[in-house]
């Protein structure tokens, strides 16, 4: 919750979701944040479908093809353990029709559908923080 504070003070939650890359929704569930993904023990079977809609093409690179009760944001290159996302391939329209703004993520993300990086830290701590065009 300490580092939180700092990332509240960049990113104030809002009106909007974010979607979490290689951290758990629920943190951020549990410090304010709305996010589109998590795990949901009971949710409507649209948001699955959204969901899947969502992390299709990243879904298909890994071999998934159902996401059950966890409706997590997909990421080949983190399931490979990388440092850094070159080839994110979200449906970012379905993201934005979600009222998704933001991208937090524990690693650097390469994409040019995000912009305005920032690099919130608290020296053995980071999210990168990324706003979805």
């Amino acid at each position: 919750t300490d580092f939180f504070k700092i990332v509240k003070k960049n990113v104030p939650p809002g009106d909007f979701y974010v979607a979490c890359l290689g951290l758990k929704p629920e943190i951020a569930q549990y410090n304010g944040y709305k996010t589109i993904d998590g795990y949901f023990y009971y949710y409507p079977m649209k948001h699955k479908i959204d969901m899947m809609q969502v992390s299709e093409r990243e879904m298909k690179k890994m071999g998934i093809d159902n996401i059950d009760n966890h409706c997590d944001v997909f990421c080949k290159d983190l399931s490979e353990h990388k440092t850094e996302i070159k080839n994110l391939d979200l449906n970012f329209d379905k993201m934005k029709e979600l009222n998704t703004k933001y991208i937090f993520s524990s690693v650097k993300v390469l994409s040019s559908q995000l912009v305005n990086e920032k690099v919130i830290t608290n020296g053995t701590q980071v999210i990168f923080v990324y706003e979805i065009l």
